[in-house]
């Protein structure tokens, strides 16, 4: 399995959790996946930037992206258990 392939593939496991949460932020984030994934084969093989069968400029690219994806997920998650904490605030009154 090529460097590129296994990190996208960590993205998309990533952006999992975030396809039931929000739509538009999973879209998003989708498509720059599929976006690096159409351009990776195409600008490595016109470039020659491989080593050892690996692109080499995607590399840094794509743990961005799965960092962004991370940055979003616990935005997520502050955001539901803050109204979580809103909601048993309420049902206590």
């Amino acid at each position: 399995m090529e460097f590129s392939h296994l990190n996208l593939t960590k993205a998309r496991a990533a952006l999992e959790p975030l396809r039931q949460l929000n739509n538009k932020e999973y879209n998003r984030l989708r498509h720059k996946i599929l976006t690096i994934e159409d351009n990776t084969q195409v600008l490595a093989e016109r470039m020659g930037w491989y080593q050892n069968g690996k692109p080499l400029f995607l590399q840094k690219k794509e743990l961005l992206l799965i960092e962004e994806i991370n940055k979003v997920l616990a935005r997520q998650k502050r955001e539901a258990a803050k109204n979580n904490n809103k909601e048993a605030a309420n049902v206590s009154t």
